[in-house]
């Protein structure tokens, strides 16, 4: 341990702390003092938080400069750029060398903004060792967006080892602790000011007490990945209205599709009527957002594959062009819903139906442990998806293939709402249909992309946006779009072996037969099993 925090008293001061020092023999060197704006940034996942280090873009006066903290202090570099702008282009200009590598080509988002009174000092123990002791002074405040208030001045007391004995860092802190009544605080400045604003941490965890347990009966199980979805769903809307990245949008997608699944699978836990009405909410928001989502996934696309034509390739940066053009009207219907009354009671309703109680007595399923509901939810889903996996040939039609993709969805977001109750042993099989989900995801895209492509350009023709002489170059464009189906379908048969074997399949006949699992189940639940 090289560092402790502490979090201080409104009404303690650096002066009574230097007191209390002074009276336990410890020396005091000179001490420092400085005011800066403090603009913390971050990836949308959360790479840097992740990785244990924070990135700050602290400005003094006219000058601004990078700072890269982390298990050790790495020091700063000078910055060149705006210090206001919304988003920083991956890498920024300054940006130091450990960030740049961890933040790789993903844009910086600014986080959280405060302005801070820095005092430090260092201090000799009685027992010789130093210690550096820091008092930040900050006002929180959000980079983006509004919140209703602003929250009080906050004190973070940091006490770090320098050299000597280590252990005289703890006496120190206790000391400290003890003395003023200061209360040991495992978060950093940073965590601490998104908490008083009540905003998250860019790709944090699920909050411990969200998490599914082994024991949980498969109600309490399905209000909490409720939740868990709907904290996605908040945490990712204010980046998707202001377009911050392309990311945002695909997790808040990916959010309502879960929350559907979750809906579907466990709607009578949770009460069929209820969660009918949730899913047909969900759904309109969910096409409002795959209308954007499927503009950016094709607009890009469409742009690689340009350059693998050469000068054919001009017909893809034209269709490209058009569809930009098309997403500006869908974002703004997409903005309009994101802002709306309608939008802000349905996750209102969902964080009810999250955190509505149990039923005091629960029945049926509702009431089974996930350890016995959980395998046997997983095996209806894996079920499906093996009957219609096993029908699949050379021959079989692009509508079979997708609603095989559909399943296969289905069965992975089983297995992932059971994983933290269920641990490690699930890895193996969410891998297997993962690569296989994905290669149907590849073989779905470039089959409606012929279709797409095909009506896009007709309709350009018509409205003579697109010279007859260019059609030539179309023919090109779709054969990349067939030779990309069919290689994928060419892979499914290999992928599918790897999922469809004794040794995957093992996984969940493992869970099912644990103790206090299906296989403990009355006569009439285990006839309920495939």
């Amino acid at each position: 341990m090289e560092t402790l925090r502490y979090l201080v008293p409104p009404a303690r001061t650096w002066g009574d702390m230097l007191a209390a020092l002074s009276r336990a023999s410890y020396g005091v060197e000179p001490q420092q003092g400085e005011r800066f704006k403090a603009l913390f940034l971050d990836t949308h996942d959360g790479r840097l938080q992740r990785g244990g280090a924070r990135l700050a873009l602290e400005t003094r006066g006219l000058l601004a400069h990078w700072r890269l903290q982390g298990p050790h202090e790495q020091g700063s570099a000078i910055f060149s750029g705006d210090p206001g702008a919304r988003v920083f282009a991956a890498p920024p200009l300054g940006l130091p060398e450990e960030a740049a590598a961890a933040v790789g080509q993903r844009a910086l988002i600014p986080v959280v903004a405060a302005r801070v009174f820095l005092r430090s000092c260092t201090l000799t123990c009685p027992s010789g060792s130093r210690l550096v002791m820091a008092l930040e002074s900050f006002a929180p405040k959000p980079a983006r967006g509004r919140v209703a208030g602003l929250p009080p001045r906050l004190k973070l007391l940091t006490l770090r080892f320098a050299d000597g004995e280590e252990v005289s860092l703890l006496h120190a802190g206790s000391y400290l602790r003890d003395r003023l009544g200061l209360r040991q605080e495992p978060k950093d400045l940073v965590s601490l000011a998104l908490q008083a604003l009540g905003k998250p941490e860019p790709g944090g965890p699920v909050p411990e007490a969200l998490r599914v347990r082994a024991e949980d009966p498969l109600a309490l199980a399905g209000r909490k990945i409720v939740a868990q979805q709907t904290l996605k769903m908040r945490a990712n809307t204010e980046g998707t209205i202001e377009d911050l990245d392309a990311e945002f949008l695909h997790d808040l997608r990916v959010a309502t599709r879960r929350l559907r699944s979750a809906l579907r699978l466990f709607g009578e836990a949770l009460g069929r009527r209820r969660a009918d009405s949730l899913r047909a909410e969900l759904a309109w928001i969910g096409g409002l957002l795959g209308a954007v989502r499927d503009l950016d996934v094709f607009v890009a696309n469409l742009k690689g594959q340009s350059e693998r034509l050469g000068e054919a390739g001009a017909i893809a940066g034209v269709l490209a062009h058009e569809l930009e053009g098309r997403r500006g009207p869908a974002r703004e219907r997409l903005v309009s819903a994101l802002q709306s009354r309608r939008y802000a009671r349905l996750l209102d309703r969902l964080k009810a139906q999250a955190s509505a109680p149990l039923a005091k007595s629960l029945r049926g399923m509702a009431a089974l442990p996930v350890t016995a509901a959980g395998p046997l939810l997983i095996q209806r889903a894996q079920k499906r998806v093996l009957k219609l996996g096993r029908s699949v040939a050379e021959t079989t039609e692009p509508p079979a293939l997708h609603r095989l993709r559909i399943l296969f969805k289905r069965l992975r977001y089983t297995c992932e709402f059971f994983r933290d109750a269920f641990g490690d042993d699930m890895e193996p099989y969410i891998r297997a249909m993962v690569r296989f989900q994905d290669c149907l995801g590849e073989h779905q895209d470039a089959v409606v992309a012929m279709v797409r492509i095909r009506d896009l350009a007709s309709d350009m023709v018509a409205r003579g946006l697109i010279p007859q002489q260019s059609l030539l170059d179309l023919g090109s464009l779709l054969q990349v779009q067939r030779e990309i189906a069919q290689d994928r379908r060419r892979k499914l048969g290999e992928l599918w072996g790897q999922f469809d074997r004794p040794s995957v399949r093992r996984v969940v006949r493992k869970l099912a037969t644990a103790p206090e699992g299906p296989s403990s189940l009355p006569e009439t639940m285990r006839k309920l099993l495939p």
